[in-house]
């Protein structure tokens, strides 16, 4: 049964494999940072918008990336009991586990998955429906499978005339498989977060330990596999945090430059049209509002926010994606000042320094 929290209605799966610390969504079994709540229609944008800036396709890289990034979150759940990760895909369990990990899926929002037919090692045929993006949910899917059939996998898609899609997978032997460059290279970082030199405990659901905010701020309707911000009714997921962390190596191997002022200009775009059409800006007025809004969604820990005139200066611990981070605090700093700012940008390991003032 796909089952959510009784008290906050967060998906159980989430509750009981992650936990919320230092700034960070957190896997239990492996203390990496996991997952971060990011806004559908941002995803989509950013990769729309700097696919055509770059002038490249990025289909493969949201796919190699993604696709490792599913494999090692599977790895990691299985992680904490080795043997289950070597019974968990031998019969009987093989069932149970395929459903439990079909359920996951759903419950971050990917859409849904329905299983029409499955014979490990031979074929398998799935239908999508309602993807958030069709490239990451494929590899999120064949991240997945790698890892039950130990094999890498390939898939056809055909998108149906309802709008959904069907994939036919298929296995490749691993003497066949083509583990390129790019895909070895996109191999996912550790991403542990560190004890910041500030600390901020949420509080808690009573039933589950999720923060209590989350189930306020995120509905979770786990048939349709799809998360929704209660702000606005706009649709989100829980993403991973070492997909978009190797999508951004990629870039700036690709072109041999840093790509973050254009990753930070179109989130800080994104960003500031949200705050223009919604009152989210009203409960980002100070320093634990804004540390608040980041530690539920996995963004990282603000540690330090200074003031010196018109000019606001930021330092964010754990921030594993600073573009995205840095884009929303320069766009709160626009909207409060009513115009365009500049700012100054530094990374020293995960720590990121942010100084923000008007043009």
């Amino acid at each position: 049964m796909r089952a959510v929290c009784e008290v906050c209605g967060v998906p159980k799966l989430i509750a009981k494999t992650h936990s919320w610390r230092d700034g960070c969504i957190v896997d239990n079994a492996s203390g990496n940072a996991n997952f971060c709540f990011y806004e559908v229609s941002f995803h989509n944008a950013l990769f729309a918008k700097v696919g055509a800036e770059l002038g490249m396709p990025l289909d493969n890289i949201i796919l190699n990336a993604g696709r490792q990034a599913s494999a090692r979150v599977i790895e990691d759940l299985l992680s904490t009991h080795p043997l289950l990760g070597k019974i968990a895909f031998k019969a009987p369990l093989y069932h149970l586990t395929q459903k439990l990990l079909v359920d996951f899926g759903m419950s971050i929002g990917i859409g849904r998955i329905e299983i029409l037919e499955h014979k490990k090692g031979k074929r398998g045929l799935l239908r999508y429906i309602d993807p958030y993006n069709l490239p990451h949910c494929t590899a999120i899917l064949l991240g997945s499978m790698d890892v039950i059939y130990d094999n890498p996998v390939a898939i056809t898609l055909r998108e149906e005339e309802d709008g959904s899609f069907l994939g036919e997978l298929k296995p490749v032997g691993k003497k066949d498989a083509v583990e390129d460059e790019a895909f070895l290279r996109l191999a996912s970082e550790d991403l542990k977060p560190r004890r910041p030199a500030v600390t901020r405990e949420l509080p808690a659901c009573k039933k589950c330990g999720v923060p209590r905010d989350i189930g306020s701020l995120y509905s979770f309707d786990l048939e349709k596999g799809i998360i929704t911000e209660q702000l606005n009714r706009e649709r989100a997921v829980l993403l991973g945090v070492y997909s978009l962390n190797s999508i951004l190596r990629e870039f700036e191997n690709e072109l041999g430059r840093d790509i973050a002022d254009l990753f930070i200009r179109k989130e800080e775009e994104s960003f500031k049209k949200k705050l223009a059409v919604t009152l989210l800006a009203e409960e980002l007025k100070d320093m634990q509002q804004i540390r608040d809004y980041c530690c539920l969604r996995g963004l990282g820990m603000l540690t330090e926010m200074v003031e010196e005139g018109d000019k606001t200066s930021f330092t964010i611990e754990n921030a594993f994606i600073p573009p995205m981070v840095a884009g929303r605090f320069l766009a709160l700093c626009e909207y409060r000042h009513g115009r365009s700012c500049g700012y100054d940008y530094s990374l020293h390991g995960n720590t990121l320094s942010l100084s923000v003032s008007p043009a």
